[in-house]
């Protein structure tokens, strides 16, 4: 689970073994949103607040880019091991 900062009040959070991450309202509890962000399970995720973006890292070899405000698909960055 990673709290992703005071403006968002949102908690990112992974399964064990699932290519997804959900979205959290920090306040409420309620689910705002699931993506399916990879092919293989999420290892983990990082908020990246100069860019206003969140990268995950999954045993696919890649590193996925996100825009921090709709959770849309930005950037993918290929990576030679996990």
């Amino acid at each position: 689970m990673y709290y992703l900062n005071d403006k968002m009040k949102s908690l990112l959070v992974l399964e064990k073994d699932s290519p997804k991450f959900k979205i959290y309202n920090s306040n409420t509890g309620k689910l705002n949103i699931e993506i399916k962000a990879h092919k293989s399970p999420i290892l983990c995720a990082e908020y990246i607040p100069d860019l206003g973006m969140i990268a995950t890292s999954s045993n696919d070899l890649t590193i996925h880019f996100w825009d921090n405000q709709n959770y849309a698909f930005k950037n993918n960055l290929s990576v030679p091991e996990i």
